[in-house]
């Protein structure tokens, strides 16, 4: 195989994964309104919207994807989406109810995802950046900062 096909079949198998996430995502959010509408959970609650911004990353991401044209850039461009998305997931699990919250699970997730898809390097800065931005906002909560 040489560097065209490569960079054309991760293309292709990172664009598979964002229709997988959102089809997830849009299930999650799909859910969340469910359980909002009929329960007494309050509309201003972050349930439902968490995923929903989470899906709408997608998009954006998919376009930058599409646009690369180098290995390099691609396996940068999705660990770009990787931090996005951790950035998410900490706002979500504290917004949620704090590190005691079930939804840190979320951050398993993306670890196992990054180092499947991505190159050594890129896999280990996500995973530090998945335990520094955990373990931030532990300290911040138990210090009473946030």
């Amino acid at each position: 195989m040489d560097l065209s096909s490569d960079l054309h079949e991760l293309k292709r198998s990172i664009v598979r994964t964002i229709l997988i996430r959102r089809i997830t995502l849009g299930i999650f959010t799909g859910v969340a309104v469910v359980v909002v509408s009929f329960s007494s959970i309050s509309f201003l609650n972050p349930l439902p919207y968490a995923p929903l911004a989470w899906f709408l990353l997608t998009f954006p991401f998919k376009v930058i994807i599409e646009r690369q044209s180098t290995l390099r850039s691609l396996n940068w461009v999705h660990s770009a989406f990787f931090a996005a998305e951790i950035v998410v997931i900490t706002v979500l699990v504290h917004l949620m109810g704090g590190s005691e919250w079930i939804g840190s699970i979320f951050y398993l997730f993306t670890v196992v995802y990054a180092n499947f898809f991505l190159p050594r390097l890129h896999g280990g800065l996500i995973t530090g950046f998945v335990v520094a931005a955990y373990a931030g906002l532990v300290m911040l909560e138990y210090a009473g900062v946030i």
